[in-house]
């Protein structure tokens, strides 16, 4: 099955097209996880993974990914881990797996890496959200992947990507 991935520069919208994206299919085949940036004062940012499936999201250590004080990022690789056991475990022929986002912070989380990659190979649909022109290992096997449709999101083609890959799912019949 064909995987969807949306590359763009921080801002250039890939969450909300994704989000507009898996609102066309059934919520019991969604699966995967969204991650979301919270900047406090101080100079402190939390970044958060949430269940993609959940209709709530929660804000605590337990799903805090990553820490940001003092321009020193402390990545939490276990958290990453528990986050792909949790969010990649249901991932199979029918599911849509969101994976928003990957980028640089999870490169060292080795079970996190290695699930995602399954999920590439596997025969579920997935829509991910990349960092773009971020140079790492992960996100390289990635983008040279036969089965991956790449898609550049900037400000000025939001638009008219969204309804480009939904006619590209609705004539491969994903939806």
């Amino acid at each position: 099955m064909l995987k969807y991935v949306i590359e763009g520069s921080r801002g250039a919208g890939k969450s909300t097209l994704i989000k507009r994206l898996a609102a066309g299919f059934p919520r019991e085949r969604i699966t995967g996880f969204y991650t979301e940036k919270v900047d406090f004062d101080a100079g402190l940012s939390v970044v958060y993974i949430h269940d993609a499936a959940g209709d709530e999201r929660t804000y605590s250590d337990a799903n805090a990914v990553c820490v940001r004080n003092d321009g020193e990022w402390n990545v939490r690789e276990r958290l990453f881990d528990a986050a792909a056991r949790e969010y990649l475990a249901s991932a199979g022929e029918g599911s849509v797996v969101i994976m928003d986002e990957l980028g640089f912070l999870e490169r060292n989380a080795a079970v996190f890496c290695a699930r995602v990659l399954e999920v590439f190979n596997s025969d579920a649909i997935a829509i991910a959200a990349i960092k773009q022109d971020v140079d790492v290992p992960l996100l390289n096997q990635i983008r040279i992947m036969e089965s991956v449709c790449r898609y550049r999101l900037d400000a000025e083609n939001r638009d008219l990507l969204y309804l480009r890959i939904v006619a590209d799912m609705r004539e491969r019949g994903i939806v």
